[in-house]
């Protein structure tokens, strides 16, 4: 999986996570296959959050959005998908 995150230093409002992904490599199910995490300090590995991920907005070209309102300066904040795989294709 490939996956940008958001790591908040001070206190603020909302962060946003914002992505445009190429068509070409875009997951195959559209927003099925864009999924939120978070990473707390005692997480050795980002676990994946439901309620985050019923939150993020596609817009249809690839691009891909999540406002965390009020985040924790203690946690990280990704978005994740899978690569499209060309290789499957002959």
């Amino acid at each position: 999986m490939d996956c940008v995150y958001s790591l908040i230093s001070m206190p603020i409002a909302w962060a946003e996570i914002s992505l445009l992904i190429p068509l070409e490599w875009a997951p195959d199910r559209g927003l099925d296959g864009v999924k939120a995490y978070i990473k707390r300090e005692e997480d050795d590995e980002p676990v994946e959050s439901p309620q985050l991920t019923r939150q993020i907005l596609p817009s249809g070209d690839g691009h891909y959005s999540l406002r965390i309102p009020y985040p924790d300066l203690k946690t990280r904040y990704y978005l994740a998908w899978k690569v499209f795989d060309d290789s499957a294709i002959t």
